[in-house]
């Protein structure tokens, strides 16, 4: 679902997830982290190869407005997601530019 191994062999990488995938999550139910078994390979192989890594995921706002996905294509919470995905935005924006300019 992520592609971020498409991005081997670059320096620098930037991965958006729509669906959460580090710690936020380790304690949720198995089928999710079954399902995020393989993004978080990509990962690791994207780390593995070198590249600096930065990971974008969702709040767990947005988390819960989707939730967890199922209401993901509800055009209804376009104006709440798109409110939420702006401040994850501004939230995120550091650490990117940090990532961006680490080379």
């Amino acid at each position: 679902m992520l592609n971020a191994d498409l991005a081997i062999g670059s320096d620098i990488v930037i991965a958006v997830s729509c669906f959460p995938l580090t710690t936020r999550n380790e304690a949720g139910p198995a089928f999710f982290k079954a399902m995020n078994a393989a993004p978080l390979a990509e990962l690791d192989a994207v780390r593995g190869s070198g590249a600096t890594l930065a990971v974008i995921e969702p709040s767990p706002e947005f988390v819960m407005l989707t939730k967890h996905g199922t209401a993901m294509m509800d055009s209804n919470l376009a104006p709440e997601a798109y409110r939420l995905g702006q401040v994850t935005a501004i939230g995120v924006a550091e650490s990117v530019r940090r990532v961006w300019h680490s080379h």
